[in-house]
Order: C-alpha cells, then sequence, then structure tokens
C-alpha cells in the first residue's frame, strides 16, 4: 500500500528544491507550498540532513554550489544522473528510505528510543505515531523489529511505511530478546518444515523479493526447489497462492492443508 503521507512530503520537498534555485523567505516558501511554516521548517532541515547544501542568507534560504559530500553520500548509483541541486522526485524517495535506515541504525547502536512518524497501518491506511525500541532491520531491509511502547509488545513494522524516524534522548528501559522473523517476514515460536518445486517463474520470483530464503534455494536435475523452515504457513502461504501453476510437490501434508483451507476461502462471484 503506498504511503500517502511520504508521497506527499516526497512532492514537497521536490518543489522546494525548485524554489530554492533562487533566495526566498519561509513565508513566501509557506506560501508557494501551501504548508505551514513549522513545515517549512521540517523540510528544509530534512534537506540538511540528505546534504543538500541549504544556504541561509539573513531571512532568506536557497541552495548553494553543489557539495562534493554529498555526492559522496548518495546511495544512488551514476546512472541515476544524481544532481544534488535539483534530485528527481524518484531520488528524493530513495534518500528519504536511505535517511531511515541510517537513523535506525544509529538508534539501535546507541540503544536509543525512536518515534516512527506517520506510520501508515496497513488495514485502513490510517496513520499514527509509534514509538519504539529498535532491536534489529530484517536481513532484506524492509522491517524492524522492536518493542513497541505504544502496543507494549514485540512487534515488526514495515519501514517504506514509515513517514520518518525520530530518535529520542530516552535510552532502552531493559534488555530483550529479538523475535525470529523468516524469509517471508512472519514470526512465531515453531520453525515449520517447508519444501516444494519452483518452475521457472516462481523460481526466479523467490530470488528477487525474498533475500533471506535465497540460502533455502537449489537446483538438481529435476529443477528448482526451495527447501527451508518458516516460522508460518500465511507468509510462504501468499507466495505459492500467487502462483497458481507455479509452484508443485507441496510438503509437508500440513502445509498442503494449510493451503486448501486458504484456497476454499476465496469468493469471486456474489452468492
Amino acid at each position: 500500500m503506498e504511503n500517502k503521507q511520504l508521497h506527499h512530503n516526497v512532492q514537497q520537498i521536490f518543489k522546494l528544491c525548485s524554489l530554492l534555485q533562487r533566495p526566498r523567505t519561509v513565508k513566501e516558501l509557506q506560501r508557494e507550498l501551501s504548508s505551514s511554516q513549522r513545515q517549512v521548517y521540517r523540510y528544509l532541515k530534512v534537506l540538511k540532513k540528505m546534504h543538500y547544501p541549504v544556504v541561509k542568507n539573513k531571512t532568506r534560504y536557497h541552495l548553494g554550489n553543489a557539495s562534493p559530500h554529498a555526492a559522496e553520500v548518495s546511495p544512488l548509483p551514476e546512472s541515476e544522473n544524481y544532481n544534488p541541486r535539483l534530485p528527481s522526485a524518484h531520488q528524493i524517495s530513495l534518500l528519504h528510505e536511505s535517511s531511515k535506515h541510517f537513523l535506525l541504525d544509529q538508534a539501535i547502536q546507541q540503544k536509543k528510543v525512536v518515534k516512527l512518524l506517520n506510520y501508515q497501518s496497513p488495514q485502513d491506511g490510517t496513520l499514527a505515531e509509534r514509538s519504539v525500541e529498535p532491536l534489529y532491520v530484517s536481513e532484506d531491509f524492509t522491517r524492524l523489529q522492536c518493542y513497541c511502547r505504544t502496543e507494549q509488545m514485540q512487534r515488526q513494522y514495515k519501514i517504506i511505511r514509515m513517514g520518518g524516524v525520530d530518535i529520542t534522548n530516552e535510552e532502552f528501559t531493559t534488555e530483550y530478546t529479538p523475535q525470529s522473523i523468516d524469509a517471508f517476514g512472519l514470526s512465531g515460536t515453531t520453525w515449520l518444515p517447508v519444501r516444494m518445486r519452483l518452475h521457472k517463474r516462481a523460481y526466479h520470483l523467490m530470488w528477487e523479493e525474498f533475500v533471506s530464503a535465497r540460502r533455502h534455494l537449489f537446483e538438481d536435475k529435476d529443477g528448482w526447489y526451495y527447501e527451508g523452515e518458516v516460522l508460518s504457513y500465511y507468509g510462504i502461504g501468499r507466495f505459492v497462492l500467487g502462483l497458481p501453476g507455479d509452484v508443485s510437490d507441496v510438503e509437508p501434508v500440513e502445509f498442503r492443508e494449510f493451503l486448501r483451507k486458504r484456497t476454499a476461502e476465496f469468493g469471486f462471484m456474489k452468492e
């Protein structure tokens, strides 16, 4: 699900970069962006965090000459034609994601509480702030495992759904044993064995989309196979049910029964 708040912020920052090609006051920027002064200052702060050369001359702001440091820290490949003075919306989005990972890593190392700003619910799209103690980021860099103070339990949150990350000065209150997450993003208490044959499309999709599953893939004379363990059938089940005809020889029988029950729940026609 697209994070609407993140999309809006990216568009606003992109427009701000264009406006800062010449000196402007905060009131002028506020009017051009149809935003509050407070939000304008936040956008300027984001640009500075991403090493854009924001220059203040008395009451006016503009983008100065491109900073060599800005180019060095950019995670974007040269083929993206990275331009610190006027990046594309896509580039700003990538930089925003990179800055969230940087801040989360910093908080984990320092054992600092962080606020997840404008986290978008996958159920109804509402935005909320979460106070969490970050434990680790998943191997594929898509999820944060943490103790959520808001819900008083260990949770995992998708990083792409975070509108922003704010590190506080508050340290962790206790030590936690992080819950394990399987290759398909699910947690649980018991590891369940799974083996299945993957046709070519299924093999390539699993390789591309589930980094942690790669070590469980192998090929023999009959084709490609996945053989590993998961913490829930729901994650890997979504993968299998999304590729009818591209997965076969599913084991064990408990996983086959799970898939049969899930397919029985499909309802495409009105009664």
